[in-house]
């Protein structure tokens, strides 16, 4: 069963310095924190530059749904702004209104890895609980389990992505595909993940047990192109 969002917002950021009050920040907050601002780079640049006082957060519109549909959401409202071209808003991307949130899904061609300490311990045990499954274990076949344990939990809580590709010839540091094949096969195993025709699928099982603090603002993901 898909996360579902009962309350978010789709929310404005303008700056009102008076001498950057045509800047503006359209995006999407499903914690519906006042504080929060936005996630542009650029956009917390200038609040450190001209100070948190010179911006002001407004609530566009309250929406609920899973995560795939608040996205559509929010791409309809980058769309309408034209807040990806027009240069007086901090949006950097945006999809076209022939595209879908579906575009933004990760594959085995993305490294995900935790950068908080509670995400790092549980995929830690998540790794001990796949390991007497395994054959053999390895430090590489540890960070390959953690690479795509990250990718499907930044996926599932992002997108509300349930599967996800890879292709046995592709390059996972030292592994070969071999070790991948006994990777996957030992996530089956423990509950965690099933595996098919070069797609990762999360089991109903996994999703279920994932702990509610567990969440894709814990992880950084990167292209490994």
């Amino acid at each position: 069963m898909k996360n579902r969002y009962n309350k978010a917002e789709i929310y404005l950021t303008e700056c009102t310095h008076p001498n950057f009050s045509h800047l503006k920040y359209l995006g999407l907050d499903t914690k519906c924190d006042p504080n929060y601002l936005g996630s542009s780079v650029t956009l917390k640049w200038f609040i450190n530059y001209l100070g948190r006082s010179y911006f002001k957060k407004t609530v566009l519109e309250t929406i609920s749904g899973t995560m795939s549909e608040l996205c559509a959401i929010e791409q309809n409202y980058i769309i309408d702004h034209n807040a990806v071209k027009d240069p007086t808003f901090f949006n950097m991307n945006g999809g076209t209104r022939n595209s879908s949130v579906e575009d933004k899904l990760i594959d085995m061609n993305y490294t995900v890895r935790p950068v908080a300490p509670v995400a790092q311990e549980y995929i830690e045990k998540c790794i001990e609980k796949v390991r007497p499954s395994l054959r053999f274990f390895s430090h590489s076949r540890s960070q390959l389990i953690s690479r795509i344990l990250c990718m499907i939990i930044y996926g599932w809580t992002k997108y509300d992505q349930e599967q996800f590709e890879y292709n046995k010839y592709s390059y996972y540091g030292t592994c070969k595909p071999e070790d991948l094949q006994d990777i996957l096969s030992a996530l089956s195993n423990v509950g965690i993940a099933d595996s098919g025709m070069e797609n990762i699928k999360i089991t109903e099982q996994f999703m279920d047990d994932l702990p509610s603090d567990i969440v894709h603002d814990l992880f950084k993901v990167q292209s490994i192109y």
